[in-house]
C-alpha cells in the first residue's frame, strides 16, 4: 500500500493540475498530462508530452492510455490553428497506428492541417507524428467538426492562445466538491497502479465489471475525464476501447492500430465491450462499443493486434 509520503509527489502533480484548470480554456487531462506547446503555427504545430511516473509502465515506456489522450489534444491542436471562428472542434474519426518503438523519453508531436481544410470548412481533417529519442512512435490521422459551445458554455482561449503561468499545488482544504473528487480518484488510481497498470490506466482505462458478454469496462466520468465542454475528451474514449480490446486478446499480442467513430457525446459513465472479429496466429481484430448509460452507442472502434517481431537494430 502506497503510504501518504509516497503519494505527495504525485498528490501535489494532481493539485497543480486542479489549480491550471481554474483558469478557463483546457480541460484537466491536458493539465494532468503536463502538455506543452513549443510551437503554433498556422501550418503547423509541435506538441511535447513529457515523460512522467504517471504516465509510463513497469518498463519506463509511455502508457498506451496517455498516448491515445495526448494523440487526441495534438490532433486538435492542428485543427484549431486554421480555424478563424474560435468555435469548438468535435472529434469525429480518430485512427491511431503504432510502429512499435518504445517511448523511453518525452514525446514530440508534430500536426499539421491536410491540404483542404481548415479556415472556412465546418470539418478539419489533421495529422500527426509522433516522435521518442528521434524515432517514430506513431502515426495518426483525425477529423473534426466545426461546432458551437452548448448552451451557456464561453470557450476561453486556449493554453497557447494566452502567457501561461506556473501554477502552485493548492491546499486541499481548498478544493470545492468536484475537485476533491477529482483528487480521490486520482489517489485512489495511484493506491491501485501496479506493474501490469499505470496511474492513467487506472484512472482512464476503465475497470473490469461483471457482463453477460464475458468482458466489459466501465468507465466513471467526472472532471477527471472530461474536456472543456463537459464532454468525455475523445482521447480518454480512444484509450477505454483500446484498453478494452487488449482485455480479449491472448498473452503475446500487443495492439498495432486502431481507428474509432465518435458517435455522439459522452455525458454518462461510459461501458466498453469487445468481441473478437478475427484471430489468426500473427494478427486478431476486435470490435469496440463504448455505451452511455441509456445504452446508447457513444464510440465504435476496431482495433488490430499483432504478435509483435524484434525490431531490427
Amino acid at each position: 500500500m502506497t503510504g501518504v509520503d509516497d503519494q505527495r509527489p504525485m498528490r501535489d502533480r494532481v493539485l497543480r493540475a486542479i489549480a491550471a484548470h481554474r483558469t478557463p480554456g483546457y480541460h484537466f487531462p491536458g493539465h494532468l498530462l503536463d502538455v506543452r506547446w513549443p510551437e503554433v503555427g498556422p501550418e503547423h504545430a509541435r506538441l511535447v508530452l513529457p515523460l512522467a511516473p504517471h504516465v509510463v509502465n513497469i518498463d519506463g515506456s509511455l502508457d498506451l492510455v496517455a498516448l491515445a489522450v495526448f494523440a487526441d489534444m495534438a490532433l486538435g491542436t492542428a485543427a484549431r490553428v486554421r480555424d478563424a471562428h474560435h468555435e469548438r472542434q468535435a472529434t469525429l474519426e480518430l485512427q491511431l497506428q503504432l510502429t512499435g518503438v518504445a517511448a523511453r523519453d518525452g514525446v514530440s508531436a508534430t500536426v499539421r492541417p491536410r491540404d483542404g481544410s481548415g479556415e472556412s470548412n465546418d470539418y478539419s481533417l489533421t495529422e500527426a507524428t509522433f516522435e521518442a529519442g528521434g524515432k517514430p512512435i506513431a502515426y495518426a490521422l483525425g477529423k473534426f467538426a466545426r461546432l458551437r459551445a452548448p448552451d451557456g458554455v464561453v470557450l476561453a482561449p486556449l493554453p497557447w492562445q494566452r502567457e501561461q503561468a506556473a501554477h502552485a499545488a493548492l491546499d486541499e482544504q481548498q478544493l470545492d466538491p468536484d475537485e476533491r473528487n477529482v483528487l480521490e480518484r486520482c489517489v485512489t488510481a495511484l493506491a491501485q497502479a501496479d506493474e501490469c497498470e499505470s496511474l492513467v490506466r487506472r484512472l482512464w482505462g476503465g475497470e473490469h465489471v461483471p457482463d453477460a458478454s464475458g468482458t466489459a469496462r466501465r468507465l466513471t466520468i467526472g472532471m477527471h475525464t472530461t474536456n472543456r465542454v463537459g464532454h468525455v475528451q475523445g482521447g480518454v474514449l480512444l484509450a477505454l476501447a483500446a484498453t478494452s480490446a487488449t482485455d480479449v486478446a491472448p498473452a503475446g499480442m500487443q495492439l498495432s492500430s486502431v481507428s474509432a467513430w465518435f458517435l455522439r457525446p459522452g455525458v454518462t459513465d461510459l461501458v466498453a465491450r469487445s468481441t473478437i472479429v478475427h484471430r489468426g496466429r500473427q494478427t486478431m481484430l476486435v470490435q469496440t462499443d463504448v455505451s452511455g448509460g441509456d445504452g446508447a452507442r457513444v464510440l465504435h472502434a476496431v482495433a488490430q493486434l499483432v504478435v509483435p517481431h524484434p525490431l531490427p537494430r
